[in-house]
C-alpha cells in the first residue's frame, strides 16, 4: 500500500516536467496526409432479362358457332364467347390493329369483345365493315327497310360518328388517319356480285363522292378501294393509284389487291382472263419489281371477288404469300414469295384460303376451304412444309400484338 502512495506524487512531477513547469506551449498544426483515392469497384453488369416471346393467339369461328381461340402450337384452346348462333349466320372475326378487341356479326348485331372473352359492346348491324389504323373506330353495315343499307362509323362507346347511305354492304378501308373511307356501294342488278362502284366519304361531314367520277358500274366492281397503309392520302383503287391531295392519278399494270405493311408495295393482279399474271408494284419506282404466275381457286367466280381472300403479306414486307390453282384442278397450293429473292416455295399439302402471317412472321395460317364454310383449319412454321391442323371451322384470325 505504501508503495502505492509514493507512486501517485512521482507521477504528478513528471507530468509538470513534461509541460514546461506549467509554460502553455505553441499549437503546432500538422496538416493531414492526403487521403489515397481507391479504384472504384467496377460494379457487376445487371444482365437484361430476355423478354418471353409472347403468344401468338388465333381466333375462329368454331363449328358449334362460337367464338373460340388457340395458341399457334395448339395449346390453350378455349371458347372465348358463345353466340349461340347457327354457324351460317356468323360473319368474319377482325381483331382491332392493337389486338385489345374483337368483332364479329351475327343475327343482325355486331359485337365487339375482349381478348379474355368479355363482351364490351352490342350494336345493331348486319355486317362488321372495317377498323380505323388506331382500332379507335369501326364501321358497320346497317339494314333498313327493303336493300336500303346504312354504313355507320362508331366509337368504341358505341356512339355514331359518321353515316353514309349504301346500296348493300362490301370491301371497304380507313385512311391512314382514319379521316377518310372508301367502299364499294352497289348500285344496280349484275350477276353473283351485283354491280359496283367506288365510293370515298369524309368522316367528319359525312360527305361523299365517287372515287372516280367518270367510273361505269361493272359486275363485281374493280376490287377493293384500299388506302395506304401508312399515307392517308394514297388510295389504290382498281388499276389506277389515287394521290387526294394533290389530285394526281398514276396507272397500275391490273388490279390493286393488297398494301404490304410498310406502304412501300402493292399486289397487283393483271386483267387477263382468269387473273393469271400478279405483280408487285413499287410505289417510288412507279413500276413492278416482280412478276409471277397465279390463278385463283373457284371456277365460275370472278377473279376480283375472291383474290382479296387469297393473299397475304409478312409484317416485314419481305414476303408475299398467294393461293394458286393453276397445278391439279381444285388443289390450290399455298406459295411463298421472298420479294428479294423471287423464290418460291409452293405448300401443296392441302388447299389454302385466308392464308394470314403471324405478327411475329414465324408461322403461316390458312382455312382449308372457301371462307364461310366450316373446314380443316391449319397453321405452319413459316419456314417449313409441315402443316398441322388444329382445329374445325371458319374465318381465322391472328390476334395483333401491341406495338412498343
Amino acid at each position: 500500500m505504501r508503495y502505492a502512495i509514493l507512486l501517485v506524487p512521482l507521477l504528478v512531477l513528471l507530468l509538470v516536467a513534461c509541460n514546461g513547469g506549467g509554460e502553455p506551449q505553441p499549437t503546432v498544426s500538422v496538416s493531414p496526409s492526403p487521403a489515397v483515392e481507391q479504384p472504384s469497384p467496377t460494379p457487376e453488369p445487371t444482365p437484361t432479362p430476355t423478354p418471353e416471346p409472347a403468344v401468338q393467339r388465333i381466333a375462329y369461328i368454331g363449328a358449334d358457332g362460337d367464338i373460340w381461340v388457340i395458341n399457334a402450337d395448339g395449346t390453350g384452346q378455349q371458347k372465348l364467347f358463345d353466340l349461340d348462333a347457327p354457324p351460317a349466320t356468323v360473319s368474319s372475326l377482325q381483331w382491332a390493329p392493337d389486338g385489345s378487341r374483337l368483332a364479329t356479326a351475327s343475327n343482325g348485331v355486331v359485337y365487339v369483345a375482349s381478348p379474355e372473352g368479355q363482351l364490351l359492346l352490342e350494336v345493331p348491324g348486319v355486317a362488321f365493315l372495317a377498323w380505323t389504323p388506331k382500332g379507335d373506330r369501326f364501321s358497320v353495315a346497317r339494314q333498313g327497310p327493303g336493300w336500303d343499307f346504312t354504313i355507320v362509323v362508331l366509337d368504341l362507346a358505341g356512339d355514331t360518328i359518321a353515316e353514309f347511305p349504301s346500296g348493300g354492304y362490301a370491301a371497304s378501308s380507313f385512311s391512314a388517319d382514319g379521316q377518310r373511307y372508301a367502299y364499294l356501294d352497289p348500285v344496280g342488278e349484275g350477276g353473283i356480285c351485283g354491280k359496283l362502284i367506288g365510293v370515298l366519304a369524309e368522316i367528319q361531314t359525312s360527305k361523299t363522292r365517287p372515287i372516280d367520277p367518270d367510273e361505269e358500274p361493272v359486275e363485281c366492281g374493280g376490287g377493293t378501294p384500299l388506302f395506304s397503309p401508312t399515307d392517308p392520302a394514297l388510295l389504290g383503287y382498281g388499276d389506277r393509284l389515287f394521290h387526294l391531295t394533290s389530285g394526281q392519278e398514276g396507272s397500275l399494270p391490273g388490279e390493286a389487291i393488297s398494301w404490304s405493311p410498310d406502304g412501300g408495295l402493292l399486289l397487283v393482279i393483271g386483267l387477263q382472263t382468269g387473273c393469271q399474271r400478279a405483280y408487285i408494284y413499287n410505289i417510288d419506282r412507279e413500276g413492278p419489281v416482280l412478276e409471277f404466275e397465279v390463278r385463283p381457286p373457284g371456277i365460275g367466280i370472278p377473279c376480283m371477288a375472291l383474290i382479296h381472300d387469297l393473299s397475304a403479306w409478312s409484317p416485314d414486307s419481305r414476303y408475299v404469300v398467294t393461293v394458286d390453282a393453276s397445278g391439279e384442278p381444285g388443289e390450290p397450293a399455298v406459295h411463298i414469295r421472298n420479294l428479294a429473292t423471287g423464290d418460291d416455295k409452293a405448300i401443296s399439302d392441302t388447299g389454302g384460303y385466308l392464308p394470314q402471317v403471324s405478327p411475329d412472321g414465324q408461322y403461316l395460317l390458312f382455312q382449308e376451304g372457301r371462307p364461310g364454310a366450316v373446314s380443316p383449319l391449319w397453321v405452319l412454321d413459316f419456314d417449313s412444309s409441315g402443316a398441322r391442323q388444329f382445329a374445325e371451322g371458319s374465318a381465322p384470325a391472328w390476334q395483333p400484338q401491341p406495338t412498343p
